[in-house]
């Protein structure tokens, strides 16, 4: 049984807005689509982590009640930096 999923991408350092918004919903179809996998009726998130300078993103789910979405990231990314747990300036 799977217990959490990971999902790391790229993206360039200098992106604009939109297409690191394009990005964020690349790996949230991804992740959803593992999820499905895994049989999880839908997603928690539960890590947020963005190296603006590297353009590192990573998004950690647990199995939740509903398919993670832009939406449900940035009240999750709300709730984490609120918590502590959010790393380098993570923005969704």
């Amino acid at each position: 049984m799977i217990d959490v999923l990971i999902i790391s991408d790229i993206a360039r350092p200098d992106a604009d807005e939109d297409k690191l918004k394009d990005k964020h919903r690349e790996m949230l179809d991804e992740l959803n689509s593992a999820a499905r996998e895994a049989r999880w009726p839908g997603v928690k998130f539960s890590f947020y982590g963005y190296d603006k300078a590297k353009g590192v993103i990573q998004i950690q789910a647990i199995p939740g009640d509903k398919p993670g979405t832009m939406h449900l990231l940035k009240a999750a990314v709300s709730e984490l930096r609120a918590s502590g747990t959010i790393e380098s300036g993570g923005v969704a």
